[in-house]
C-alpha cells in the first residue's frame, strides 16, 4: 500500500506568514480554448516542500546539485506529540525501529492544523540541542509534520540556529508532511523528489511512503 504523505496545492491556500501567495488559474480552458491550460505562481517552500542547504548556508547546494538519490530511502516514522507550551523532545520518542542510514519522519500530531492558517500559529519548537543530536546520529533527511522547524532559543542562537545547523551539516528537511499518524512505528520507503530548479534552495514535493 502507498501512503500519501502530501497536503494537495490549492488556489490561495494559507502559507508561512511572509512567504509568497499561492496562485493556481487556468489561462485556457476548454469552454474559450478548446484545452485546459493551468497557471501557477508559488514561492519554492509552499505545502509539502524541502529545504535544501541553499535555503539557510549561502554556500549549501542547490536543487540540481543534489543526486535524487538523496530523496529516496528507508526511513522510521516516530512520534513525539506536541503539547502546548512543551518543546519537542526526539530523545524522548522510540527509536527502536530505526537503523542506522535511517531517514527520520516526525509525527507530532500537527498535521490536524493542516489546510488552515492555524496550521502556521504557535508552531512547537524543539529542545534545545536538537539539531546536535541529529546530526550525532547521523540522519540524512529527516522529515516533519510541522511546517518549519526550529529550536527553543537559547542564549547566543537565534530561531535559524536549526535551519542553520542540520542545513549546514548536508541534511534534507521535508517540512508539511500529512497523514505520518498512520505510520507511526514503522520503517517505510520514502521518496521525495523535488522538482528539477537549477538554483533553487527548495522545492515542493509529492511525497509518499511504503511499508518495509
Amino acid at each position: 500500500m502507498i501512503y500519501d504523505l502530501t497536503w494537495p496545492l490549492t488556489h490561495q491556500m494559507a502559507v508561512y506568514p511572509g512567504d509568497p501567495e499561492c496562485n493556481i488559474t487556468h489561462p485556457h480552458t476548454h469552454e474559450k480554448d478548446g484545452v485546459q491550460l493551468t497557471a501557477m505562481a508559488l514561492g519554492c517552500h509552499t505545502g509539502t516542500h524541502l529545504d535544501v542547504p541553499r535555503h539557510f548556508v549561502a554556500s549549501g547546494l542547490s536543487i540540481e546539485s543534489e543526486p535524487i538519490e538523496r530523496f529516496i530511502g528507508p526511513a522510521a516514522v516516530i512520534a513525539v506529540p506536541w503539547q502546548p507550551d512543551q518543546p519537542l523532545d526526539l530523545k524522548q520518542a522510540d527509536w527502536s525501529h530505526w537503523q542506522h542510514g535511517d531517514f527520520v519522519l516526525l509525527s507530532t500530531d500537527w498535521e490536524h492544523r493542516g489546510g488552515t492558517s492555524a496550521f502556521f500559529q504557535d508552531i512547537p519548537s524543539f529542545a534545545a540541542g536538537t539539531s546536535e543530536f541529529l546530526i550525532e546520529k547521523g540522519i540524512r533527511l529527516f522529515g516533519l509534520d510541522l511546517p518549519t522547524v526550529r529550536e527553543v532559543v537559547r542564549p547566543g542562537f537565534d530561531k535559524r540556529h536549526m535551519h542553520r545547523m542540520i542545513l549546514g551539516n548536508g541534511m534534507i528537511i521535508v517540512e508539511g508532511l500529512n497523514h505520518l499518524s498512520k505510520l507511526i512505528g514503522q520503517r517505510v520507503q520514502f521518496s521525495a523528489v523535488p522538482l528539477l530548479i537549477p538554483g533553487a534552495d527548495g522545492s515542493p514535493v509529492r511525497a509518499y511512503a511504503t511499508v518495509l
